[in-house]
């Protein structure tokens, strides 16, 4: 019973930790495990720059936390929020497309990531009908030598990407 009051705190520390855990770092208050978990969770200078959607300070910010967490850039966009939104879910959100793009440019495989309800960016797109996405969703998917513009070609990635 005792380890599973001591398993239920960890989770519910884990879920009170903000997306930014540099300060919480900085007060050594993480244990290791947790410090490993906390590698998932966004910086919140990416969430802030996700919703804003200005592509250069999003880059510059991503270089920046790249330098001091010597992570590559796929890793931090990976990183998630509180309720798993990766950075393309937030970007999507927002309607900024163009940083969108750049994110799908660089980590193609955000596209199939789900979030804590289960939506992919795509099952947010189709419910705001943001068909410029689904569009940057369909040239982004491969098919047999690269991106595929043709819509039957692409349909079975897709299929994939929304189950």
């Amino acid at each position: 019973m005792k380890e599973d009051r001591v398993t239920a705190k960890k989770r519910v520390k884990r879920v009170a930790v903000s997306a930014d855990a540099n300060m919480e770092r900085e007060k050594g208050t993480l244990d290791q495990d947790e410090d490993v978990e906390q590698e998932r969770f966004m910086d919140s200078r990416m969430y802030m720059q996700a919703t804003q959607g200005h592509i250069g300070d999003f880059i510059l910010i991503l270089h920046s936390i790249s330098s001091e967490k010597e992570l590559q850039h796929s890793e931090i966009l990976s990183q998630v929020s509180p309720w798993n939104n990766t950075c393309l879910h937030i970007a999507v959100s927002s309607g900024n497309h163009e940083l969108a793009m750049y994110i799908v440019g660089v980590c193609p495989d955000l596209i199939k990531r789900k979030n804590s309800k289960g939506d992919t960016a795509l099952h947010i797109a189709a419910r705001k009908r943001d068909l410029s996405f689904v569009k940057i969703v369909m040239d982004s998917c491969p098919s047999g030598n690269g991106a595929s513009r043709d819509v039957e070609k692409a349909e079975h990635s897709l299929l994939r990407i929304v189950k």
